[in-house]
């Protein structure tokens, strides 16, 4: 990667665009080989958007190399490891955010408003589960659902989703999510206190790697940061002939422009917004070729025979993994099975004992 591509303080956050797997574990190695080129110990925190991301991120760069000093953080942790004691999470704590607790609020919530289109359908849990994606996706964008009301090309379906969503949000509110948690840091990171700059401090080098999606309150967040600590954000770049991973890493990194922008003053930014402008790309020669565009429809058909469901699915894997061998990239290749039981064990178990 290079000193050129190194995160610096006071420069926004610096951006990448670098496929996943052995690119990503040499970008996240160079990453961290020159956050502590100066201090052995100089910490360095891995910022991932579950827990299992990071863990297999922990193994594989444990496989290559031995840091010290390197912690690993969930992208929903880190404004809580920013403010401390200093964060407030309201009576129910972050169990407000788990989705047995969000689906009961829902409820209680579609109780409270009469009258509403879901009258007859309140008691189904894929109604349930609709509407809480649909209150994700609202509070993610921090949208008002006012504005839906408002609207006179709202039907009466939209209407009732926006009533439900004001009274969730109504009972809510006395509780914090992961969004009013990452405008508190927003906010206190204006004036930080000695506490969150201790904080900040331990985080070191924030290194976020691969979102496929950033609200913006997040990268508020991570602009806002960026002003106290080294930020890199590593994106994945995937060979997708369509372009919609490209759209969505060039959404994200859009995303973190306009808030750079937003949180530097004119002219503050320490070497321009170069870090922002544009994502650069990392790995080895390989992973810069251009990705074609031109999409390749394969119609090969093999019909294999098969004693048992157990034999079907060891020669879908060796199937798969032949096509894998031949160059396809793995996430455009599928095992596709029409019932559950007893395919989705089994097809589980071969892909584990295949590696």
């Amino acid at each position: 990667m290079g000193a050129d591509a190194s995160p610096e303080r006071g420069a926004g956050p610096r951006i990448m665009s670098v496929r996943p797997g052995r690119d990503t574990i040499a970008a996240l190695r160079d990453a961290i080989t020159v956050a502590q080129a100066s201090d052995r110990f100089a910490p360095v925190t891995l910022v991932t958007a579950t827990i299992d991301v990071g863990r297999e991120l922990q193994l594989a760069i444990a496989e290559v190399s031995s840091y010290i000093n390197v912690s690993y953080a969930r992208l929903s942790e880190l404004a809580t490891r920013i403010l401390g004691v200093e964060a407030t999470a309201g009576p129910l704590g972050m169990t407000a955010e788990l989705s047995a607790v969000r689906a009961a609020l829902a409820r209680t919530a579609m109780k409270n408003v009469r009258g509403d289109a879901f009258h007859e359908t309140r008691h189904h849990r894929s109604l349930h589960l609709a509407l809480l994606g649909l209150f994700r996706e609202f509070r993610s964008r921090e949208a008002d659902p006012d504005d839906v009301l408002a609207s006179g090309a709202a039907g009466a379906t939209a209407r009732a989703a926006s009533q439900v969503y004001s009274e969730f949000r109504a009972i809510t509110g006395q509780h914090s999510d992961a969004i009013s948690l990452a405008r508190d840091a927003v906010a206190a990171l204006e004036s930080p206190s000695r506490a969150m700059l201790d904080a900040i401090a331990r985080l070191g080098t924030v290194i976020l790697v691969g979102p496929t999606k950033l609200d913006r309150a997040d990268a508020d967040l991570l602009a806002s940061l960026s002003r106290l600590a080294p930020v890199l954000v590593i994106l994945p770049r995937l060979d997708d002939p369509r372009g919609r991973a490209e759209t969505r890493a060039n959404r994200i990194a859009s995303t973190l422009t306009d808030a750079t922008t937003g949180a530097y003053p004119a002219g503050a930014l320490a070497r321009g917004d170069s870090h922002v402008g544009q994502a650069s790309t990392g790995g080895d020669q390989a992973s810069r070729e251009p990705v074609s565009t031109t999409l390749v429809l394969r119609s090969d058909l093999q019909i294999i025979r098969a004693p048992d469901p157990a034999e079907e699915v060891r020669q879908a894997v060796r199937r798969l993994l032949a096509v894998v061998g031949t160059g396809v990239p793995l996430h455009r290749a599928a095992i596709v099975y029409r019932q559950r039981d007893p395919y989705q064990r089994l097809v589980a178990e071969v892909l584990d004992q295949a590696g």
